[in-house]
């Protein structure tokens, strides 16, 4: 494991887009792109799996050099790919919705939230590529208990969940400080 690895590095819409990148660089451009694109030795990039077809590889391939490079490239871009069988794209959706899983299932164990909202842009695709995963991992990983009464449910609000939850920490901050002459402070 690597100390560089976070759920948001993973999971989120711009980790996802990040890692299909990374990956596809490693498979697709050769060493020396590797090496250039900084990725840490801890996490190491999954080999090609064995047994796929060649022309599976090549649409894969040829998907990124069309879209990958693109600076709009997005999670929208990865799972159209994916349902199209773009074997990268399912790759790095696998990982994602069992590292969501996986997190949500932690935090489950420890507090018994019994709901948790996911937004943003990844939470819109489908059951098929996204929630129907999550779930199964969160089951794989959660205590007993709380796998079959923790609800995961997509946000209300799509990708503005990310602004009002920002706007939430402003107002929350913005009550507990002061300003006067000697500048901002914390009020207890």
């Amino acid at each position: 494991t690597d100390s560089h690895a976070t759920v948001e590095s993973l999971a989120s819409g711009g980790g996802m887009a990040e890692r299909y990148k990374r990956i596809a660089r490693a498979w697709f451009g050769g060493a020396d792109d590797r090496e250039q694109d900084g990725e840490s030795p801890g996490i190491p990039l999954p080999a090609k799996p064995v047994g796929a077809s060649p022309t599976a590889w090549s649409a894969a391939e040829q998907f990124y050099r069309e879209h990958g490079l693109r600076a709009d490239f997005d999670t929208r871009a990865i799972a159209d790919a994916a349902s199209r069988g773009d074997l990268l794209a399912r790759l790095v959706f696998d990982q994602a919705t069992r590292t969501l899983g996986w997190a949500i299932a932690q935090v489950a164990t420890i507090t018994a939230a019994e709901r948790f909202v996911i937004g943003g842009g990844v939470a819109k695709q489908s059951d098929e590529l996204f929630w129907e995963p999550v779930r199964a991992a969160f089951r794989e990983y959660a205590f007993g208990p709380l796998r079959e009464t923790t609800q995961r449910v997509p946000s209300a609000l799509g990708d503005d969940v990310v602004l009002v939850g920002a706007a939430a920490v402003a107002e929350r901050e913005a009550a507990s400080t002061t300003i006067d002459a000697t500048g901002p402070r914390q009020v207890t």
